[in-house]
């Protein structure tokens, strides 16, 4: 073996190392891997329903359960009114300090005269 493919070698070796502590920073091969939950998937959306009034407005309320043993401090829910496939308009509400296997009622109201349906999702919890 000649002087380049050993260098060749040396470069490659350095450069698989580095590329694998790029993809695996702080995990050794012969650790167990710990995967964080989402936080959002212990927050539930119940009860949550659609009124429509002559006016053109809609309003969407429901109930916010933590399903956590510990107060979730902040929990934004956000609701997306449509008329089929396209999104007419995207309402945020703001929920703070939901006890621990608790709930908290939400409601969000905006102008949409021509949606037909809406969809609501947790999109920010901090606990």
């Amino acid at each position: 073996m000649d002087l380049y493919h050993l260098l060749s070698a040396v470069v490659g070796a350095f450069a698989g190392l580095v590329f694998y502590s790029v993809i695996t920073p702080g995990h050794l091969p012969d650790e167990a891997v710990v995967e964080l939950r989402d936080p959002k998937l212990d927050l539930l959306l119940r009860d949550v329903r659609g009124i429509r009034d002559s006016e053109g407005y809609y309003r969407v309320s429901g109930r916010l359960l933590n399903a956590r043993d510990v107060p979730c401090q902040r929990v934004i829910v956000g609701v997306s009114f449509k008329d089929g496939e396209r999104e007419l308009s995207h309402v945020v509400a703001t929920i703070e300090d939901v006890p621990p296997r608790g709930g908290k009622p939400f409601e969000v109201r905006a102008f949409a005269p021509a949606a037909k349906i809406f969809d609501t999702t947790v999109e920010l919890a901090q606990f």
